[in-house]
């Protein structure tokens, strides 16, 4: 498993804002509740503005994203996302996710 900048990338992308709709359908939240909105959600994260990682296993498939803003000048950066693959949970790569921003 390896966690790099998410780029645009239609094979990566289309991976990205699946695990982003699947992440949320059933948490009862109206966000995310659309592909388009997780595929503007997905284009709105490749800005220079934004912090986009994804982790990969050896095939190149998506197990996770984080999404993070800067919210001060500086070094101060929001989390505004983080989202699993269903099936790559409780596996602590959510917290490698997290440790990943944090060095960012």
């Amino acid at each position: 498993m390896r966690i790099i900048d998410a780029t645009k990338n239609e094979h990566l992308n289309r991976q990205m804002a699946d695990i982003l709709f699947d992440g949320f359908s059933d948490t009862g939240t109206e966000a995310w509740s659309t592909m388009e909105e997780c595929t503007e959600t997905l284009n709105d994260s490749l800005k220079k503005t934004k912090i986009s990682r994804i982790a990969l296993d050896d095939s190149d498939e998506v197990l996770a994203w984080t999404i993070g803003e800067e919210v001060y000048t500086g070094h101060t950066w929001e989390l505004e996302l983080l989202v699993v693959r269903r099936e790559s949970k409780l596996k602590g790569l959510g917290r490698k996710m997290l440790e990943d921003f944090e060095e960012e």
